[in-house]
């Protein structure tokens, strides 16, 4: 019975230690190829320096809102105004501009300056960046009365405009009453109440013209027509020559002035029929 258990105990101490080696091999083993994952770790907050934006700062700058005048309060102004300057070129002033309004730059910036009532107009081709720094070299006292937009809205809220007259229009010849030399001769020779005026350039009406002639040269026409009296007498006017003499009175038709009476041929006819001429004769040399 004895050296039977001492044989048992042998064999599962055997087995055992049998069985250890195994289990301690295959742990290794695991642990060789299969390294345990390490527990996380807490995550620290990144901190990172705020990246610079790319858009550039925008620059404070004057919007249309801010210099621009709605049209009902513009046509008030414009009728109420000493001086109406138009911002746009040459050739869009000449296709059509606000009556009596003048180009800018026929005015010196002391006449703007001393104007008690200025105001602006300016369309869409004019940049933005123009006008801003027009009005701005002007140092204006007060903010300005502008508007920009199309002359088509002036007119529809009840603005009147010049277009430039054609002389081969029907319309526009219809404009003017054209009368002969003869007829202005017999009113001065009768001493009869006459408003003559001259749109001849100064250089050239010093050198001679019609006796009581007033010289506004066409350029300043626009600008001085109220200069003209206005009476029950009629205004006679006339140029170096017959387009001259035409566009004056077409001129001073839109301008309101319905009793002008156009010399035909203009100053050339009037020498031509040897009529009266006062002022600084030229030299027949």
């Amino acid at each position: 019975m004895f050296s039977y258990n001492k044989q048992s105990l042998f064999l599962f101490a055997l087995i055992f230690l049998v069985m250890s080696i195994i289990i301690i091999t295959a742990y290794r083993y695991r642990a060789l190829y299969n390294p345990p994952t390490p527990p996380p770790q807490p995550q620290k907050e990144k901190i990172t320096a705020e990246e610079p934006s790319h858009e550039q700062p925008q620059k404070e700058h004057t919007t249309d809102d801010e210099i621009t005048t709605d049209i009902d309060t513009f046509v008030r102004k414009a009728s109420e105004a000493e001086i109406i300057i138009d911002l746009r070129d040459q050739k869009a002033f000449h296709n059509e501009h606000i009556r009596g309004s003048i180009l800018l730059r026929r005015l010196s910036p002391e006449e703007i300056e001393n104007a008690k009532n200025v105001v602006f107009y300016a369309d869409q081709s004019v940049p933005r960046a123009t006008i801003a720094q027009t009005l701005a070299a002007l140092h204006l006292p007060q903010k300005p009365v502008l508007f920009i937009g199309p002359l088509e809205t002036y007119v529809q809220n009840g603005g009147t405009t010049i277009s430039a007259h054609n002389a081969q229009s029907l319309r526009d010849q219809a404009t003017v009453q054209y009368v002969e030399p003869r007829d202005l001769a017999k009113r001065l020779r009768e001493k009869t109440p006459t408003t003559i005026i001259d749109v001849r350039r100064k250089g050239n009406f010093a050198k001679g013209h019609v006796p009581q002639a007033q010289n506004i040269p066409f350029a300043e026409l626009e600008k001085r027509y109220r200069e003209i009296a206005r009476s029950s007498a009629p205004v006679y006017v006339y140029g170096t020559n017959q387009e001259q003499s035409f566009q004056a009175g077409a001129l001073l038709f839109n301008l309101g002035i319905f009793n002008a009476k156009t010399i035909t041929g203009g100053f050339d006819a009037w020498k031509k029929f040897n009529y009266p001429i006062a002022g600084e004769q030229p030299s027949h040399s």
